[in-house]
């Protein structure tokens, strides 16, 4: 039987929680072997080697119905529906900055369009966005821009696709034809909250979602919690766009600092309750972000390459093929989407002097009259420039030049 079926039962086991889990796990390196084990072993072994004291045991008799519904996660395994993957820290694909925290989950439900052959991977290097769900109007476009910019970049943004900050954070990195984890309190079978289900299907489509509740399990209040430590422990830095004095976004700021990741901030107004939280985090030593460039300053050993090498690239192209170049990140996105994406920069140009300010004048004069077949051509010289490739299906990514 495989090591993921005995994982997806331990997590289950009643009393246990995701830290003993981890423990176990770190302990024995299988989850064969803590199946095989008894309940006395498996006690000994949390009170020896969790670094929390009074956690609680495991009870005999629980353990004992538990290991005889083990063909039940077999079968529940062996039928997940296309699209679906569980992961566990044996794993290869197992995002890696997950295994640095002490709580890490054992079993990573995940959906996505984007698997194959078993060599989906999430992108490595992610920044989570989140803050309030009765955000402002001002605090949903910053959400949006800052992750669009980044996503461009190549960065994958995590959020819990909450109202407010979240989902305006995953809009954005979509808009951007990037990568966006979607990270859930309940089971990723069906979308919470149910309105934000067709952006639930997009992140499926481009990116992924993820939680580490059985794919069925319906959501409770107290998976929101546990949710926000993954959210954090995803990234290597969060962004606070807006949070009033008690937010979940601090519960998520707060994990992130336990965890050892840097802690962002956009500044808000002295008076306005909504920003009480994340200007208290600035007060705090948070980094105030005001551009995208604020937070990939911080990891410049990991991106200075890529950065360096988009701003020479840039500078040689031509106008038209430098808007088609600025949409296309290093995942994969479709033509279509990406036509999308670029009449929808014109359409917010037309209609918005905010949007439209972002451009110079040769390039706001280029993108408001370009049409398809400029699109086409551009994505051909960018293609034999050996800029860009592109994959089968048509999808079009940035060369690793």
């Amino acid at each position: 039987m495989k090591e993921v079926i005995y994982a997806m039962w331990l997590s289950e086991l009643q009393g246990m929680t995701p830290y003993k889990c981890y423990t176990l796990f770190d302990f024995y390196r299988s989850f064969t072997k803590i199946f095989d084990a008894s309940a006395t072993e498996l006690n000994h072994a949390i009170y020896h080697y969790s670094k929390a004291k009074n956690i609680g045991f495991i009870s005999k008799n629980e353990y004992k119905k538990h290991k005889e519904k083990i063909f039940d996660y077999e079968i529940k395994y062996n039928n997940l529906p296309k699209g679906y993957e569980v992961l566990t820290p044996l794993d290869d694909r197992f995002p890696k900055k997950l295994l640095e925290i002490d709580d890490c989950p054992i079993t990573l439900y995940i959906r996505s369009d984007r698997f194959n052959n078993n060599k989906f991977i999430i992108p490595e290097f992610a920044i989570g966005i989140v803050g309030a769900r009765r955000c402002s109007l001002y605090g949903k476009d910053i959400s949006r821009k800052l992750a669009k910019d980044l996503a461009k970049e190549g960065v994958n943004i995590v959020s819990g696709l909450a109202y407010g900050i979240d989902v305006a954070a995953h809009e954005g990195a979509m808009e951007a034809g990037g990568y966006t984890t979607a990270v859930l309190g309940g089971g990723v079978a069906t979308c919470y909250p149910t309105k934000h289900n067709h952006i639930f299907n997009n992140i499926i489509k481009t990116g992924c979602v993820l939680s580490e509740e059985p794919f069925d399990k319906a959501v409770e209040p107290y998976m929101f919690p546990k949710r926000n430590r993954i959210i954090s422990g995803l990234s290597y830095g969060i962004l606070v766009v807006e949070a009033a004095k008690k937010s979940g976004s601090l519960i998520t700021a707060d994990f992130a600092l336990e965890q050892g990741r840097e802690v962002f901030a956009v500044p808000g107004r002295v008076l306005d309750p909504k920003s009480f939280g994340s200007n208290h985090l600035i007060k705090q030593g948070a980094k105030p972000v005001f551009d995208y460039d604020d937070i990939l300053e911080e990891y410049v050993n990991i991106y200075r390459k890529t950065i360096n090498k988009s701003c020479k690239i840039e500078k040689k192209l031509e106008e038209k093929e430098k808007i088609v170049y600025s949409c296309i990140s290093y995942e994969p996105v479709h033509a279509e989407i990406l036509n999308k994406l670029i009449f929808s920069e014109i359409a917010k140009c037309i209609g918005s002097a905010d949007y439209a300010s972002m451009y110079n004048k040769d390039e706001l004069k280029i993108l408001t009259t370009m049409n398809e077949s400029d699109i086409i051509l551009s994505l051909l010289i960018l293609e034999l420039k050996g800029l860009i490739v592109k994959k089968s299906g048509c999808y079009y990514a940035r060369s690793e030049v």
